[in-house]
């Protein structure tokens, strides 16, 4: 008798016929258990650019022609920075009162040129060369190491980028005071440029398993390069010609 009475109950409860109940065929229960319909699939988004305009070429190639072009102007603006810097070098140095007490003392009486920081104007490139590579020789290995055999290939090539596009922004105020503060960003210039480019080989690498395709992007890659730098210099002769 209880048992009728609590099918009773859970009948009436549920809004449900007895016949339904005894059947198992609750149109409502069977509503609910069919799988809603299965959505269309999304569909790939749609790149506005690719390298050579052609379907199957990996998003890699379109972003490491970009970064060529960008690497042709980063290149060029550090050629023309060095004359630059000697200029200015050699100006702080004559001015400089290192080069008044050599002569006063006759320490160097054939030191035309003077000191400034301690060293020769003429030997500023030369300094900047061998602290860039002194310090890479101890960094790079590291870079290689965090690109190999980590997850963060992408994020050196990232910050390596950011910071070098900061340091070339910080170039322009170049002055005969800050001569000497820009040439010391030319060492972290020259560490990071290299770091960056640990990260682009290593995604050049694996464009393509095909020697003949691998070797069609790396000559494109280089054409890229030069054609951004031809543009540089071209735009720069002519900005210096017109406001001269």
């Amino acid at each position: 008798i209880n048992n009728a009475y609590n099918i009773i109950i859970i009948i009436m409860e549920d809004g449900i016929s007895p016949q339904e109940y005894l059947d198992g065929s609750d149109s409502s229960t069977n509503t609910l258990s069919t799988p809603p319909p299965t959505p269309p699939p999304t569909p790939p988004p749609q790149i506005l650019l690719r390298f050579c305009h052609a379907e199957n070429t990996p998003l890699e190639a379109t972003g490491l022609s970009l970064n060529s072009f960008a690497r042709g102007a980063v290149g060029m603006s550090t050629l023309f920075l060095g004359p630059a810097l000697l200029v200015l070098a050699k100006d702080a140095a004559s001015a400089s009162v290192v080069q008044m007490s050599n002569r006063e003392e006759g320490n160097d009486e054939n030191d035309d040129e003077g000191r400034v920081y301690g060293m020769r104007p003429t030997s500023l490139l030369t300094n900047i060369g061998i602290f860039s590579n002194l310090f890479s020789i101890l960094l790079l290995p590291l870079f290689g190491a965090i690109v190999d055999h980590t997850p963060h290939r992408k994020a050196v090539g990232q910050f390596s980028a950011i910071l070098l596009s900061l340091i070339k922004g910080l170039e322009v105020f170049v002055s005969r005071s800050t001569w000497f503060l820009v040439a010391v960003l030319q060492v972290v210039n020259f560490v990071l440029y290299n770091a960056h480019l640990c990260a682009v080989y290593a995604y050049t690498a694996e464009l393509s398993t095909n020697s003949a395709e691998q070797t069609t992007y790396n000559s494109k890659f280089q054409g890229i390069n030069y054609i951004s730098m031809l543009i540089f210099l071209i735009i720069l002769i002519l900005l210096s010609t017109i406001l001269q």
